[in-house]
Formats: structure tokens, C-alpha cells, sequence
């Protein structure tokens, strides 16, 4: 593995929150292109050692969810940016499908969390 690799696995690793490609180099300060973080985090999620999904706003993000292995939704806090997975899906929504081929599936809900909610509103 590249140090490059490791750095955007550490990332995600050591935080709650889901990134999208911009987010990440940004939180790298920009010492690598758009275009390689792009394709490490393809990389990554294709190795199945980080989780994508498709936010509310149509922006692909990254997480890490080392007990996730089942499609799952996930919720997504709009306020402080943490990402939790949610419970897989009911066997009969699975069963429904069980002679389909399902390619995608874009499964977010995204508001503000329990600790935002608690810390109220910024002054």
C-alpha cells in the first residue's frame, strides 16, 4: 500500500463522518490531485474496505464501517457531517428482490443528529 492510501484510510478510520473526493483533499491540505483521491477511494471500495453511498444532495461519499458487510441505509447528519449505519434492511424487502440483480441502491436519510440537536442551535 501506498502512503497515499494509507493517509485517505486513516482518515476515514479515525472519523465518523463520510467524505466525498473534494472533502478529502481538502482534509489532506491539498497535497494530492482531485483525480488520485478520486481513484483511491475507487479503489478502496472496490476492495470492500470502505462503504459509498450517494447523499441527498447527489454527492458520492466514503465511510468506514468495518461491521457493515449487508446493504444497510444510513443516516447522515447535515449539521455536523457524521455518518451512521443503520440496520440492514427487513428480510422482506430482501425477499422481494431475491430474483433480482441489484446493482445499486442509494439508501440515506439525512437531517441533524442527536448530539446536534441536544447542543441546540449556533449562536
Amino acid at each position: 500500500a501506498t502512503r497515499l492510501r494509507l493517509s485517505v484510510l486513516n482518515v476515514l478510520m479515525v472519523s465518523e463522518k463520510a467524505f466525498s473526493t473534494s472533502e478529502m483533499v481538502l482534509r489532506l491540505r491539498n497535497r494530492e490531485d482531485r483525480v488520485t483521491i478520486y481513484r483511491i477511494l475507487g479503489d478502496l471500495h472496490a476492495r470492500n474496505l470502505i462503504e459509498r453511498f450517494v447523499d441527498i444532495d447527489g454527492v458520492a461519499r466514503y465511510v468506514y464501517h468495518p461491521e457493515c458487510s449487508v446493504l444497510h441505509p444510513h443516516f447522515r447528519c447535515r449539521n455536523c457531517g457524521t455518518v451512521h449505519g443503520l440496520p440492514e434492511l427487513p428480510a422482506s424487502y430482501m425477499k422481494m428482490m431475491r430474483d433480482c440483480l441489484v446493482e445499486d441502491a442509494v439508501l440515506v436519510f439525512s437531517g441533524t443528529c442527536e448530539n446536534c440537536l441536544r447542543q441546540g442551535p449556533a449562536v
